[in-house]
């Protein structure tokens, strides 16, 4: 075996240049193929910590509308509570939902994550604790729970067991100190507080109010269908009989708790939800790159064929059967593999923070420190090899000697069996850069277009119910400042990312209408910048209190030729349409545009975020001003300023950094392509240095002899285009389908990606080739 190593390694001296190609491309290959690992076991890790999260379930529901069906992440407040009464194979339940708030401690305040949830949150689901009894910790509406992060913030170095601290003018007691969630947590929290206090502050009914997380936690053994044919029984009894009379349906179903992080589609959801789709397209793109690294081994393998025919003549003649040939191949190819796996693990570990920048995860670089990772390690340098060295060791150790006194080549099917490798190269490489091109010019379309609305110098923030007396002194000081142009106050709802949705009966429509709904006050539209078709916005609170806007979806939906003076009806309150909005992005443009209403304040009706409008770009000086303001008039309320021209780009974050991978993927595979190629070149320039001699004593320039050798490969890049190309479109239209608001894939996408790709290889097999064109030919001839 030693020997074996021995000579492996002289091998890999003797062909260093190639050598370094093959250990250079398989390096890269595998560091993101062991990123992707990481990622991979990270996301299909979360959850799973919890003590019987087998038997843990959470409950969500389709809610079917006339118009369209929505996948709702959660259930109305009252699922737990009578599922677990009605259902014997219900063991517990457990209902939380999330929001913000300020922690009030000695006169300073804390923002935090706080989650609402029922007295059996810490027994139900596995988050230690540091301090504090898990089954007691939550058993009166006065107990809070703070993770140690928040304890830490908020108290120091102080105790804070029994410590009192204020949450919207309401005391509450710290009974105990929870380690932070993990990150492999679909529920995050700062503090945890009883859900029965949301409870008294809000509607719970079946049909509207507060909607939350709810998870049953059923008897081992019991059936799952048969339990979610019980609940939709159930429900059809408590809402869904009245429901279907105006063509809606709640239909539940339920999801493993395992399952919430990857397998949620929905379009309204309290947990931290990743995606399949996302794993998978890096996983095939990073396995298609290490396939490329271990393409380059078996072209330049085989194509050293010729050198290493002689040697494996002579082994032959010895005595080596065709086994031992193939153990020393494949024991070269071995030696080269584990180096690079070494470099691999090296740089790995060293890109896991910007990997982790990237992709928003918290990855922790874990090989080699278990016994299933040491399992993976293992593994994946077998694969490798074998897809390394499998072919270019079969076919070495079966060339017979009588070959050299042939003068052995090869052979033109070797030749083309490379020329499709690298064909299938490039082909990868040029589908990266199509796609990478593809996203940026999205990205740059959205950016650039205009939304409908004016979201620049604008800012937004929540407030507490504390604030609802208050609110016309709050935008008076606000007007005072010099910098501002308006102010508005809404009930919720920002044009470009959410609004809340309410059902309208509509003139001439049998159904009534889901539609997006925001009350505001008349300055709304004017401080948004929102446009209309004839002018007529809000007059004031009296004269406009049964008047309403709506957006042309609405009209579009409603089937009306002319909208003004239509009435629609909502809780039995009749409203005329005064103007039609002219278009505006709605929410996120992953969403179908929707029907908005946009109304007045009235009677029940309250302001839950205020809107501000600057005359220049927000700096520290204004920041400040508008936030000793809100410190004064309300103190309980987090309060935290957002820009929405920033909170707008933040949505598509993760397309953003998806086009960045893709860029270094399109470079890495481009350049490993391209180091392949110019070994390939370099191999193929040598063996027919011979012919180049004879080419340059009959006339030929360097010139010459490189547009030949170019055109010979560029033949099989232009196929790489060819064939690229339809597959790529076909897949990015798919991922474009996505945006409501899209670009096409235009041409001069597939333009610059065959150019890049063409120019690169061009590159590749000239430098490669000009060493032997450049060559005076009687070195070459002299002995012929």
């Amino acid at each position: 075996m030693f020997k074996l190593i021995r000579n492996s390694y002289r091998s890999l001296i003797n062909h260093r240049s190639y050598s370094f190609i093959n250990i250079f491309g398989l390096t890269i290959g595998l560091t993101f193929v062991i990123l992707i690992l990481l990622w991979i076991k990270a996301e299909t890790g979360y959850d799973r910590f919890h003590e019987g999260h087998q038997n843990i379930y959470r409950v969500n529901h389709f809610m079917v509308t006339p118009k369209r069906t929505q996948n709702m992440g959660g259930i109305n407040a009252p699922a737990g509570p009578e599922f677990k009464a009605n259902f014997p194979a219900i063991r517990e339940y457990l209902r939380y939902r999330p929001s913000s708030a300020n922690i009030k401690y000695r006169d300073n305040f804390y923002h935090v994550d706080i989650v609402w949830a029922d007295s059996n949150f810490f027994s139900m689901l596995s988050f230690p604790l540091r301090s504090g009894n898990k089954l007691s910790c939550l058993s009166a509406a006065d107990k809070i729970v703070l993770s140690e992060s928040a304890a830490s913030q908020i108290f120091g170095g102080e105790n804070p067991m029994n410590k009192l601290i204020e949450i919207n003018n309401k005391e509450f007691v710290v009974s105990a100190v929870a380690k932070d969630a993990p990150a492999n947590s679909s529920i995050s929290f700062d503090a945890v507080a009883l859900f029965s206090v949301l409870e008294k502050e809000s509607y719970t009914g079946w049909d509207g109010g507060l909607r939350c997380q709810t998870f049953l936690k059923l008897v081992p053994g019991a059936s799952t269908e048969v339990l979610l044919e019980d609940i939709k029984g159930y429900l059809y009894t408590v809402i869904n009989e009245r429901f279907l009379k105006s063509g809606y349906e709640i239909i539940p179903y339920l999801q493993a708790v395992k399952d919430i992080r990857l397998g949620s589609d929905t379009d309204f959801d309290f947990s931290n939800n990743g995606s399949w789709k996302r794993i998978i397209s890096f996983a095939l793109v990073g396995l298609l790159i290490l396939m490329t690294a271990c393409f380059n081994f078996v072209n330049i393998s085989t194509a050293l064929s010729i050198r290493r025919a002689k040697e494996v003549s002579i082994r032959k003649i010895y005595g080596s059967g065709r086994k031992r040939l193939i153990v020393l191949f494949v024991t070269e190819s071995g030696l080269s593999i584990f180096i690079s796996l070494i470099l691999s693990l090296l740089l790995a570990k060293a890109l896991v923070p910007y990997f982790n920048t990237l992709i928003g995860s918290e990855l922790v670089f874990s090989l080699l420190t278990t016994f299933e990772w040491i399992v993976i390690t293992v593994l994946l340098w077998t694969i490798c090899v074998f897809l390394a060295s499998f072919y270019s060791a079969w076919y070495l150790s079966s060339i017979p000697p009588i070959s050299i006194l042939r003068k052995f080549t090869g052979g033109r099917r070797r030749q083309l069996s490379r020329n499709i490798l690298v064909t299938f190269q490039f082909a990868l490489s040029i589908g990266l850069i199509i796609s990478c091109l593809v996203i940026y010019s999205q990205m740059r379309y959205i950016r650039n277009s205009d939304p409908g609305f004016s979201d620049e110098n604008v800012l937004y923030t929540g407030l507490s119910d504390q604030a609802a007396g208050r609110t016309d002194i709050i935008k008076d000081k606000l007007l005072s400042l010099p910098g501002i142009r308006s102010v508005s106050l809404a009930t919720g709802g920002m044009p470009g990312l959410n609004f809340t949705s309410n059902g309208y009966e509509v003139e001439g429509m049998e159904q009534p209408l889901l539609s997006n709904a925001v009350y505001a006050d008349k300055d709304y539209l004017t401080t948004l910048g929102l446009r209309l078709e004839n002018g007529r916005d809000f007059l004031d609170e009296t004269t406009d209190q049964y008047n309403v806007l709506i957006n042309k979806t609405f009209v579009n939906t409603a089937g009306w030729k002319e909208p003004l003076g239509k009435k629609i009806l909502r809780n039995s309150i009749e409203y005329r349409v005064i103007d039609v909005v002219q278009a505006f992005h709605t929410g996120s443009d992953l969403n179908e545009g929707q029907a908005v209403v946009i109304a007045l304040h009235n009677e029940w009706g309250r302001a839950g975020i205020i809107v501000i409008k600057l005359d220049k770009p927000p700096d520290s000086s204004i920041i400040k001003q508008v936030e000793s303001i809100f410190s004064s008039e309300d103190p309980v309320s987090p309060n935290n300023l957002v820009v929405l021209n920033d909170s707008l780009r933040s949505r598509y974050d993760e397309e953003r950094n998806l086009n960045t991978i893709f860029f270094v993927l399109s470079v890495l595979a481009i350049l490993i392509s391209g180091l392949g190629l110019f070994g390939l070149a370099t191999y193929s320039s040598q063996s027919r240095k011979k012919e180049i001699g004879v080419r340059k004593v009959n006339g030929a320039m360097i010139s010459d002899i490189l547009t030949r050798f170019s055109t010979e490969l560029m033949v099989w890049i232009a196929l790489a285009i060819i064939v690229a190309t339809p597959v790529t479109i076909l897949i990015m239209n798919s991922w474009l389908s996505n945006f409501e608001y899209k670009t096409g894939i235009r041409a001069w996408i597939i333009i610059t990606a065959g150019l890049v790709t063409l120019l690169i290889g061009l590159i590749a097999v000239s430098i490669a080739t000009w060493r032997e064109a450049s060559r005076n030919p009687t070195e070459t001839l002299r002995f012929e």
